[in-house]
């Protein structure tokens, strides 16, 4: 290798992995050189639409690849504008942006693309004033343009709706499915009355022969749609796959609360498990969300021998004989997550019992005495993560020191909006295992919690993370490093404001790291 290439690959990782997330300095670093101004390029906008705050850069963005529309989508765009938009002079760029473009999300894209017309609007004296059919049709044919160029999508999100409407046509189908053969990951969104559309199935046919690289697969689907999905598709997309890691399926989220359910899921289910199935040597993570398990069998997923992580979200409808069924999997599971109140106490139990001999992590709401005493089977435990309510007793508390014999050293608390003054975050300090060197608090009322709990915690804690945004007044942490012989190291927050208060500035004084939450150790990960 020669030393221009290494020197070239030292900075791209530099910058990559250390001034990704800041973009004001990579802006800087644009024009020292060609080289470098080649890699800051294909950085920014490897997913340049990630933050749909940033209104004023997605007008420059839009602005830019707009030169990147053929003639025939120019024209179409004066037509939908009523010649409102006008591009007369194509300008050639530097570079060829949309051949960076690695993230596509659709939302965040339409966003952008909405931001533009409604800046456009206020900056034409004439007014646009485009109606929402008028403004889709844009936002299509901008989606259409991309994905005519984009040639190294890794990572993509996008409605199934959205697809068929002028975007994924059969010229798209014909000439230019094949730029997302490099996708890694993908998330549809299986919603609208066009699930049937012929396009669109013929679309994912094409999709499950020609993107065989998928890593990590999310089906998201409206129960209440009165189309079935495409089960037969989706199927084919799974089975084709050469090394699936991480499956995930959920139904719409934004009026699961009912719990109702259009479409009968059983049939849906058992199709996609016999599917995974065959994926046991690769597949390593499952996750479902609002999943009504009525009538399924967990038979087909006892062979995935490679499965690490395994998570139910607000799920419902497993029995005591699914539990029994995975009794005598072949996979042994790293982190489990359970945290569905729907679900019966007996059947969490249950699956402690049976998955927990090898768990680093458990994720779980409700905790109850005998889900306590179940934790004690789970000897290789490092993180818990509990939901806790105004209805835990104070017997289940007192029962968490008996987890003093495991290993667990990190604690993520969150607690509902009832837990206020009546002692639950006292007593859950007072009898905290001893070996807890790591707590994370979540709560609608954190002051009063965290105080409560830092008056009464008797660990050497190293790590506290506080994530309530609303968080201000750090006096009880510094009591506690007062009180414990300042064993604390860091101390996470939520919004890390330019401007710390006094109390901040005295806890960084003692040799505390003070840094936003996200960016610190925060638990196990074995990912």
């Amino acid at each position: 290798m020669s030393l221009q290439k290494l020197t070239y690959d030292c900075f791209y990782i530099l910058f990559n992995k250390h001034l990704y997330n800041d973009r004001s300095t990579l802006f800087t670093c644009l024009f020292v050189t060609r080289s470098w101004g080649e890699m800051i390029i294909r950085l920014l906008y490897a997913n340049p639409f990630e933050n749909p705050k940033h209104k004023k850069n997605h007008f420059r963005i839009i602005s830019t690849l707009k030169n990147f529309l053929n003639q025939r989508e120019i024209d179409r765009l004066q037509k939908l504008s009523r010649d409102r938009i006008t591009i007369r002079n194509v300008r050639k760029t530097f570079y060829n942006y949309p051949e960076y473009i690695k993230v596509f999300n659709q939302k965040d894209i339409r966003e952008a693309i909405l931001n533009w017309l409604d800046r456009l609007d206020k900056l034409d004296i004439k007014k646009i004033e485009l109606n929402d059919e008028t403004k889709d049709n844009i936002v299509s044919l901008f989606h259409y343009m991309l994905l005519r160029q984009c040639e190294n999508i890794k990572q993509m999100n996008t409605s199934s709706t959205s697809l068929i409407r002028n975007i994924f046509s059969k010229q798209f189908i014909e000439n230019h499915i094949k730029n997302l053969s490099n996708l890694k990951s993908i998330q549809f969104d299986f919603c609208g009355g066009e699930l049937n559309n012929k396009i669109f199935l013929e679309f994912l046919r094409k999709f499950s022969n020609i993107c065989l690289n998928l890593e990590y697969l999310q089906i998201n689907i409206d129960k209440y749609n009165s189309v079935s999905p495409p089960i037969k598709e989706i199927c084919s997309i799974i089975k084709n796959q050469r090394n699936l890691k991480r499956f995930k399926i959920s139904n719409d989220e934004s009026r699961t609360h009912t719990f109702r359910t259009a479409i009968p899921q059983n049939k849906l289910l058992y199709d996609i498990f016999l599917s995974l199935d065959s994926k046991k040597d690769s597949l390593v993570s499952l996750d479902f969300v609002y999943i009504n398990f009525k009538g399924v069998s967990f038979e087909n997923l006892k062979g995935l021998s490679n499965l690490k992580y395994l998570k139910f979200r607000n799920c419902k409808k497993i029995t005591l004989e699914n539990c029994e069924e995975l009794r005598s999997s072949s996979f042994e599971l790293l982190e489990l997550s359970i945290q569905s109140p729907k679900l019966k106490s007996e059947v969490k139990i249950m699956m402690i019992k049976y998955l927990g001999g090898s768990l680093r992590r458990l994720m779980i709401d409700k905790p109850t005495i005998l889900i306590i005493d179940a934790l004690l089977n789970c000897s290789y435990l490092e993180t818990l993560d509990i939901r806790i309510s105004s209805n835990v007793t104070l017997q289940v508390l007192q029962n968490f020191s008996k987890l003093s014999n495991l290993s667990i050293k990190n604690l993520n608390i969150t607690s509902s909006s009832d837990c206020r003054l009546d002692g639950i975050f006292k007593n859950l300090a007072k009898n905290l295992p001893t070996n807890v060197k790591v707590v994370s608090i979540r709560c609608p009322h954190s002051y009063n919690n965290t105080k409560q709990f830092l008056d009464n915690v008797h660990c050497k804690l190293t790590t506290i993370n506080l994530q309530d945004i609303k968080f201000n007044n750090f006096e009880p942490i510094l009591n506690y490093i007062e009180r414990s012989n300042n064993n604390l190291k860091f101390l996470g927050i939520a919004t890390l404001r330019n401007e710390k208060s006094n109390v901040l500035k005295m806890i960084e004084e003692k040799g505390i790291k003070v840094v936003e939450f996200n960016s610190i150790y925060r638990g196990s990960d074995y990912e």
